[in-house]
């Protein structure tokens, strides 16, 4: 075939001819090679009018489509990446005003689901005529092969959720401001209904119970005593009224004072059966606390009950906890330590051993001297158990 600097044919045969132009060796059926990385560079296609439509591949790789009516132009692109951008810049527009669309619109709306003829394939989606009689701005095409720009419905999809969005907070708004009146108001409603009905229904009150009751008249049935009518009786009865002159008493919250009997930490060699010496109790208000035990957290009771295991060499816990009326809990706590008995004293037991058996040692906490504990108050954390 013949080829020029400007048009190459290339190919034998009905189906074979590539044609290139701007290149020597067509790389597809039909190969252009822009000269420049614009409009002019590319693929033009113009109307009588004078109206065109221009596409081209920039200096980044970006396709570029370019053109317009009336003068004015734009440009859409579709980077490397697959991504769509559609021409917005303000230059390109005029009577810009706000979205009469929203949420009433979106609820309007019907989304299908259809098969497209001759494909089949199974589409979702609206349909043009449908769509056109709500929001015919994003429709266009002649009856048969009308179109929808589904690209401008987002800004009908993010106005309708704004309305939603001010609907709601409208509505929190209001609710709380309701229930804020409607509280206030239910209060001062049981505040006089409470003493509307104390005054009124005083009389019928079957019991009352009370630690201290003041009135300016007492009435038993249909008798009715004052105060001075009340004194004079006592008078005559050779009574005298008491009166209560002292202050209400505080709250307590001092807690009891434990005092552990004996060494702490105590020593118990292995083998040996230990014998706690437990501890004593003061405090402030109440007498005779009893004290609770716990060994190694575990719960046991009274003091007379606490075991320890010296079969291996270990560090326990004794735990004494006393709580007073006031509900002030005290906790202080021995260290039992079971350790190997000294060398020189292993050897001469092997010996002893082979001529005679010799019974268990007890061992207990000794009553040298005793040791105060510092009392915790009754927010503090111990690790004994709940009871």
């Amino acid at each position: 075939m013949a080829t020029s600097s400007s048009l190459i044919l290339g190919g034998t045969g009905a189906f074979n001819t590539w044609v290139g132009t701007g290149t020597t060796s067509p790389a597809a059926k039909f190969s252009i090679g822009q000269p420049a990385n614009t409009a002019q560079g590319g693929i033009w296609l113009a109307a009588t009018d004078g109206d065109f439509r221009a596409f081209y591949m920039d200096t980044s790789g970006v396709m570029n489509f370019y053109g317009g009516d009336g003068g004015t132009l734009n440009t859409a692109t579709l980077n490397a990446a697959g991504a769509w951008t559609n021409a917005s810049d303000l230059a390109y527009k005029e009577n810009v005003a706000a979205l009469d669309y929203g949420l009433e619109t979106l609820r309007l709306l019907s989304p299908r689901s259809y098969t497209m003829k001759g494909s089949g394939l199974k589409q979702i989606g609206f349909v043009a005529q449908e769509l056109e009689q709500f929001i015919p701005e994003v429709v266009s095409g002649e009856e048969g092969s009308k179109g929808i720009s589904y690209g401008n419905l987002v800004s009908v999809v993010v106005k309708a959720v704004q309305d939603l969005d001010r609907r709601v907070t409208d509505f929190a708004s209001t609710t709380l401001a309701n229930v804020s009146t409607g509280a206030s108001a239910l209060s001062s409603a049981v505040t006089e209904w409470v003493g509307e009905r104390i005054t009124v229904t005083v009389g019928y009150i079957k019991q009352i119970f009370a630690d201290r009751v003041t009135t300016k008249e007492l009435c038993i049935d249909d008798l009715c005593i004052s105060r001075d009518q009340f004194k004079s009786l006592l008078d005559s009865a050779n009574l005298q009224p008491t009166t209560n002159n002292q202050p209400p008493t505080a709250n307590d919250f001092t807690p009891p004072t434990i005092t552990i009997n004996g060494n702490n930490p105590a020593e118990v060699e292995i083998g040996a059966s230990y014998v706690d010496l437990g501890a004593s109790v003061t405090d402030d208000k109440d007498q005779n606390l009893g004290l609770r035990a716990f060994v190694n957290g575990a719960l046991v009771g009274d003091i007379s009950l606490i075991s320890i295991d010296t079969s291996t060499t270990t560090t326990h816990t004794i735990d004494y906890v006393a709580t007073d009326t006031d509900g002030n809990t005290a906790t202080s706590t021995r260290t039992v330590i079971v350790s190997d008995p000294p060398a020189s004293q292993t050897d001469t037991s092997e010996t002893d051993n082979q001529n005679s058996e010799e019974p268990t040692s007890t061992k207990s906490a000794t009553t040298t001297p005793t040791v105060e504990s510092t009392p915790a108050t009754s927010d503090a954390t111990t690790t004994t158990e709940s009871i």
